[in-house]
């Protein structure tokens, strides 16, 4: 038995971009579709904000002016790029994301030898630094 709980990321920094009413939706059904992960709550959503809980974690989405980042959570492995390709479709702009795979170690377990913590990336592409992506105010 692996000690170790297993999570994938993916957050993707859109520039550029323009949301229309029912946009945050449209991406919160289409991604978590793409991806095959499975929703066990109904998403909430506000006009700059969008959240899904999905068994296997979560779907985000926050929209302020022309920025937008957007964030998804799950403990197994999904489309990185059907979802990325959903952003851009939807929301338009320029997207850049970062794919990292993430583990801790259960309460109570020591880690296995050679295993990591913290994210490893899964993808040779990085996130510009936070100073770049953050919008104004």
């Amino acid at each position: 038995m692996n000690p170790s709980l297993q999570g994938y990321h993916l957050i993707a920094n859109g520039a550029g971009v323009t949301c229309r009413p029912g946009d945050i939706a449209r991406f919160l059904l289409r991604a978590r579709l793409l991806t095959g992960l499975h929703k066990i709550a109904p998403p909430c959503i506000s006009e700059t904000q969008g959240f899904v809980l999905i068994a296997e974690s979560h779907i985000s989405i926050s929209i302020h002016g022309e920025r937008a980042w957007a964030d998804i959570f799950s403990c197994r492995a999904f489309r990185t790029r059907a979802a990325v390709a959903a952003l851009q479709d939807i929301f338009g702009g320029t997207w850049r994301s970062g794919y990292f795979r993430r583990s801790a170690d259960r309460p109570g377990s020591a880690p296995a030898a050679g295993q990591g913590h913290g994210p490893e990336p899964c993808t040779p592409r990085t996130l510009p630094p936070a100073s770049a992506s953050r919008g104004r105010g």
